[in-house]
């Protein structure tokens, strides 16, 4: 069993991380973004765990519609990409919650696997 000074001395010795790891916290519950992200402008992002990251998007002819999350960034490359911005934002929007329910379905396997 620690003794309270063991504890005290574990603390002194870990408080600057301690208060660096609040304050991180802090600032990107500040930052999660929680609207509708607006395709027509630069600069999108989109959250997952708890951060934002940038959206990147492609248009490739010869290919299917993919999204990847590589290098902290969504990468969406999109067959056919319309210039209507409301298909174009429906498009976006499911390949990304399909995205996150698959993900989604890996992160729950893993924890009950775990358990």
């Amino acid at each position: 069993m620690l003794k309270l000074k063991d504890v005290e001395k574990i603390l002194k010795e870990k408080i600057s991380w301690i208060l660096r790891k609040q304050r991180e916290i802090r600032e990107m519950e500040k930052t999660i973004e929680v609207t509708k992200p607006d395709f027509s402008k630069t600069n999108i992002t989109l959250p997952y765990l708890g951060k934002n990251y940038k959206v990147e998007i492609k248009e490739l002819k010869e290919e299917n519609d993919s999204l990847v999350f590589k290098n902290e960034r969504f990468l969406f490359t999109i067959n056919n990409y319309s210039r209507n911005i409301e298909k174009f934002s429906e498009k976006i929007k499911n390949m990304y919650e399909d995205w996150l329910y698959c993900q989604a379905g890996t992160i729950f396997k893993n924890k009950v696997n775990f358990l």
